[in-house]
């Protein structure tokens, strides 16, 4: 179970890696993704792919990115 578990995480986390790179690198592109890819609900495009909207989207991909990385760099590399 510890396996899958981890490979769980894996995907998980490598979905939100790119999901968050998207959304960093254009909040434009982002809001073109499928609404099952980007996974971002009802936050509506022509809002959040111009101006404040996209600062508080890339914002969102800075976080998107950096909890998977900081909880794989928990989950596999910290000794207590």
């Amino acid at each position: 179970m510890t396996i899958l578990g981890k490979v769980c995480f894996v995907i998980f986390g490598l979905f939100m890696i790119a999901d968050g790179l998207f959304m960093l690198v254009s909040p434009r592109a982002w809001c073109q993704l499928p609404t099952w890819i980007s996974g971002r609900g009802k936050l509506a495009a022509e809002i959040y792919s111009h101006g404040w909207g996209a600062v508080q989207v890339r914002v969102l991909g800075v976080i998107m990115i950096g909890l998977p990385l900081y909880v794989a760099y928990d989950v596999f590399f910290y000794r207590a």
